[in-house]
């Protein structure tokens, strides 16, 4: 999650972290709701091919999180 854009990364926090809708991160960020969808949907791919990349890894610490942020961000979309 740390490797992310700055600004994908708040939107992501903002719904992960303040538990803030779609629209609500729209209006306080002053974009629209379908960047808000866009950004998290790429923030998901993002996580999903970094963890593909350190799935060969051996820091298992870096599994974890990326792991963690991925089951988060499948949460996420899940219920919106």
């Amino acid at each position: 999650i740390e490797l992310l854009p700055p600004e994908r990364k708040k939107i992501l926090l903002l719904s992960a972290k303040e538990e803030l809708s779609y629209k609500e991160i729209a209006a306080q960020l002053g974009i629209s709701i379908n960047t808000v969808k866009s950004q998290m949907v790429k923030a998901y791919a993002f996580i999903r091919e970094h963890a593909q990349v350190n799935n060969n890894d051996n820091n298992e610490s870096d599994k974890v999180d990326i792991l963690l942020g991925s089951a988060i961000l499948f949460a996420l979309l899940s219920v919106s």
